[in-house]
């Protein structure tokens, strides 16, 4: 199925389009117009969500139930966080920072909005990742506490299970990641974080079938995802020996973060290693020097913190291919 519609605004007056269809055969399950002041925006959101969720005639579970309520009934609030959401995907340090501080406002402004609170514990994840902040497990102790702030708030939300799932990963603890991101997906089934998420704990893990599974499914839910997710489905591919399915997903995830200008590091270090793997090496010394010209400090240092792979022998692999290509 596909929505459309429109929105219109004027001072203070909505005017909401909305139209549901059926891909399969180009004609309309369900249109409405709304006419609305600004103050109801939340109201109306929730009120479009069920009618659309009644068309399709989908059972909810619990979990998704509670996924629909809002959090916040904070306009500026709202606004702060879908911002702050917005940036930190790009992962670099400046867009890191400024999601950080728009995340922040969100939750001064609304202390009682779970999912700043979560959101803006991943940003702390993501310091600890790429090495944004001078102290890595500082940056890991912020992310704990402020996950628990959110929980503390009783929100049942998946992206809240995927934080711990991703933090439990990064200190090692494996099943416990696997177990907190089998939930983050029982509880929203279509959550596309949740199951790309789930994708990048299995990968580093070592089950690279299941990987792959999850990375898929989330790519379906949100077919126009962000290039992480297609270089999270093209480490997955390379893992379990499907070498060009890896190549085309790496190629994209190049494209798109062109598209969206995030940083394209992952997909381009994942095209070395796989161009490698595939007997390129001109390809692949190509895409070396378009890494050393965007960043020519580069170095492996944070390889074994953004690829902690339970089995070492699955990076150190890469980790050759990437030397083999001209990068040191």
């Amino acid at each position: 199925h596909i929505l459309r519609g429109s929105v219109q605004k004027s001072e203070d007056n909505l005017r909401i389009t909305a139209q549901l269809i059926d891909a399969t055969t180009g004609y309309p399950v369900w249109g409405e117009r709304y006419d609305r002041k600004l103050k109801d925006l939340f109201a109306l959101q929730d009120e479009i969500t069920l009618k659309i969720i009644n068309a399709l005639a989908v059972k909810l579970t619990e979990g998704e139930q509670a996924s629909i309520r809002q959090t916040t009934e904070n306009f500026e609030a709202w606004g702060y966080c879908v911002k702050g959401i917005g940036l930190f995907e790009h992962f670099s340090r400046k867009d890191n920072s400024q999601a950080r501080e728009y995340l922040e406002k969100a939750v001064r402004i609304d202390p009682e909005y779970a999912f700043a609170w979560t959101m803006l514990a991943w940003v702390h994840v993501i310091d600890a990742w790429f090495g944004f902040s001078e102290s890595s497990s500082e940056s890991i102790r912020k992310a704990k506490e402020l996950a628990e702030k959110a929980a503390a708030l009783g929100e049942a939300q998946s992206e809240l299970y995927s934080l711990w799932s991703t933090i439990d990963l990064n200190q090692g603890q494996y099943e416990k990641a696997i177990d907190a991101g089998r939930k983050a997906v029982a509880i929203g089934p279509n959550n596309a974080l949740s199951h790309v998420l789930l994708a990048y704990v299995m990968l580093f893990a070592g089950k690279f079938d299941e990987a792959v599974l999850f990375a898929e499914r989330a790519i379906r839910l949100t077919p126009y995802c962000p290039d992480w997710y297609l270089s999270i489905l093209g480490q997955s591919y390379r893992q379990a020996g499907r070498f060009k399915e890896a190549l085309a997903a790496f190629k994209k995830a190049l494209d798109r973060s062109q598209e969206n200008k995030s940083n394209p590091m992952a997909s381009l270090l994942g095209l070395i290693d796989v161009s490698m793997e595939l007997g390129r090496e001109e390809q692949a010394r190509s895409y070396a020097a378009e890494v050393m010209r965007i960043s020519p400090d580069f170095s492996f240092k944070y390889f074994h913190q953004v690829y902690p792979y339970k089995d070492p022998a699955y990076l150190e692999r890469i980790i050759v291919n990437l030397r083999k290509a001209g990068l040191k």
